[in-house]
């Protein structure tokens, strides 16, 4: 028996940046931009950490939640204070992934749409919207402007 699925496997060159992104948005104060890099936490590993490293880390970041536009940047400095290997440590154990910046974020992030072990992925129905979208534009610039008016 023949499946009536068929299953193709393409590459695709990018002529222009995409991001397909979900509508969460990171806002920029819950954001640890540090060494060229925006990490994002895993609130898992976070309380894991937080556990793992006392009573007081735990009271601590209690309080510290609980400002308005608290950054997490903020709350690394007054907890572990100038020591890089202590806050690299600390990221790498509860980074949820990271992504190189060369500049910083000015609002929020819009992250791009991620599996459940962080992996960016594309849709593909979004590709498929695109591809459409894409094609529809080369046809519609080949025909002329009648042709045009026609399909309206």
């Amino acid at each position: 028996m023949s499946s009536f699925i068929e299953t193709k496997t393409f590459k695709l060159k990018l002529l222009s940046p995409l991001h397909i992104g979900g509508s969460e948005k990171i806002p920029f104060y819950q954001l640890i931009i540090f060494d060229d890099k925006c990490y994002v936490l895993d609130e898992g590993k976070l309380v894991e950490e937080l556990v793992k490293r006392g009573k007081e880390f735990v009271e601590q970041f209690t309080q510290f939640a609980s400002q308005e536009r608290a950054k997490m940047s903020d709350f690394i400095v007054k907890m572990l204070g100038g020591d890089r290997k202590k806050w690299i440590e600390f990221l790498e154990n509860t980074k949820a992934y990271y992504s190189k910046v060369k500049t910083l974020p000015k609002r929020e992030l819009s992250p791009f749409i991620r599996t459940p072990l962080y992996q960016p992925y594309i849709p593909g129905s979004s590709i498929k919207g695109a591809m459409r979208t894409a094609i529809m534009y080369v046809i519609l610039k080949r025909i002329g402007e009648e042709e045009r008016d026609k399909i309206r």
